[in-house]
């Protein structure tokens, strides 16, 4: 809890980044909607920078959830995942071959790093909870944490993402009302044995935290507020703050951590609040604080003015230092309050990873742009999650059939088929530039039995 602009993003961060530097799985699912919650994939190098605060050295893989009707240029995630030479990497392994500028020449998959963006498309929600399309949602949810806990990456949900209000809460409530089952079948604690070795000691630090889930919400009064009034336009907030209220007592029976941050203490709902084990106060005041915490301010203003009056002259400074008022911790100091009432202050480092500043903006840093089809073939009308096979059909048939006698190959249709699906034109559960055209061609003769009776 604490004043805009006194580092509780920077304290969840580097919690979560040093959570996730140790085995556990993050869940990155709240944030303010300009991509704040994705720059863990960013690394500035600002440590090595004597002008700047930051001490970014280090980028963690993300994976970004996203709506089925985005569109990007993948050539813009691949240039940022490094997966093309550059020209000096070109030159090296081929002095003799020349460097298309244009469309750099992609690595071989064993040479490629490992993407710091991956981007996780969902279907379109529904507004009745247990239909298909938001049953498929929670399908893809599963899947991609169980991923990102296997290759390790942050998972990032953001509003940013979504093309209306309406569809982020939605999807919102789908994941946050599946996180319990996930940690249930999923997140079991393993045993030496499970991993073939003999003691807990010798397992590594990610095989010892296999169970461990932490969720990051940032501003939780946003989801969950104490009062009735509604905040977004469209309403649908009032969904996540049901599922919040029905999964947040559970939590602790499944072993999933919830790290959040306020700026009041009675912003957010009480029942949620009453949840809290630990609490961590960067600078703020008694006002914001309420009754309920005037213990701890009355606490540490006891403590100041003792170590003042002990030391004399030399005391103001020794207490500013050693048990600073509330209200004048420093950029990077917090109190943190412990389940036993213990108050200890605590230097909390800045995030290893790039913690945004207000004029940055992540699509300018990364070269990703996102923007929205207003409808793809998957819909065709209806709310469908998936192309519909007698539209795919129709398209690959067209473009085998055309009237000019120029009909492409099938080489020419699955480009063009991966090109539509990276656009978001396109909505199919298998990636189409990863598919061999003796199986499209199989497919299509299937289809054509089935549609040409």
């Amino acid at each position: 809890m604490g004043r805009r602009g006194f580092g509780k993003s920077n304290y969840l961060e580097h919690v979560a980044n040093k959570l996730f530097s140790v085995g556990w799985t993050v869940l990155d699912i709240w944030a303010s909607d300009n991509l704040e919650n994705a720059f863990h994939c960013i690394n500035l190098n600002c440590k090595d920078n004597p002008d700047e605060t930051c001490n970014c050295h280090k980028a963690f893989p993300i994976t970004l959830l996203a709506p089925e009707n985005i569109t990007y240029e993948q050539s813009a995630v691949d240039h940022f995942n490094k997966q093309n030479y550059t020209q000096t990497e070109w030159y090296k392994k081929f002095p003799n071959k020349n460097f298309d500028l244009v469309y750099p020449p992609m690595k071989p998959k064993s040479e490629r790093p490992k993407e710091l963006v991956q981007i996780v498309k969902l279907p379109k929600p529904t507004k009745t909870l247990g239909t298909e399309q938001n049953q498929k949602i929670a399908e893809i949810f599963e899947k991609t944490v169980l991923d990102c806990r296997k290759n390790r990456r942050i998972m990032v949900f953001n509003p940013k993402m979504f093309p209306s209000e309406t569809d982020s809460f939605r999807t919102l409530e789908v994941l946050i009302r599946k996180l319990n089952d996930i940690a249930y079948h999923h997140f079991h604690k393993l045993t030496p044995k499970d991993v073939g070795k003999s003691t807990r000691d010798e397992m590594t630090t990610q095989e010892k935290c296999y169970d461990k889930m932490v969720v990051l919400i940032r501003e939780m009064g946003e989801l969950t507020p104490s009062s009735k009034l509604k905040s977004d336009a469209s309403g649908e907030s009032v969904r996540v703050k049901k599922a919040m209220l029905q999964v947040v007592r559970k939590l602790r029976h499944h072993q999933i951590s919830l790290l959040t941050d306020f700026q009041n203490y009675f912003d957010i709902e009480s029942s949620i609040r009453s949840q809290l084990d630990l609490l961590t106060l960067v600078n703020t005041t008694k006002r914001l604080g309420g009754d309920e915490l005037k213990w701890v301010f009355d606490e540490i203003e006891t403590r100041h003015y003792a170590i003042k009056k002990k030391y004399g002259r030399k005391g103001e400074q020794i207490a500013k230092d050693c048990c600073p008022l509330v209200n004048e911790l420093k950029q990077g100091q917090a109190y943190v309050v412990y389940p036993n009432d213990h108050i200890r202050l605590w230097d909390i480092p800045m995030p290893p990873s790039h913690h945004k500043n207000p004029d940055q903006h992540w699509e300018q840093i990364t070269g990703i742009h996102f923007a929205w089809t207003k409808e793809t073939i998957a819909t065709n009308g209806s709310n469908s999650s998936k192309t519909d096979d007698k539209l795919l059909f129709s398209l690959i048939y067209e473009k085998r059939n055309t009237k000019n006698g120029k009909a492409m190959k099938w080489q020419e249709v699955i480009d063009y088929l991966a090109l539509e699906q990276q656009k978001g034109s396109i909505v199919w559960d298998k990636p189409f530039n990863e598919m061999k055209t003796a199986t499209l061609a199989k497919m299509f003769e299937r289809w054509l039995k089935r549609f040409e009776k």
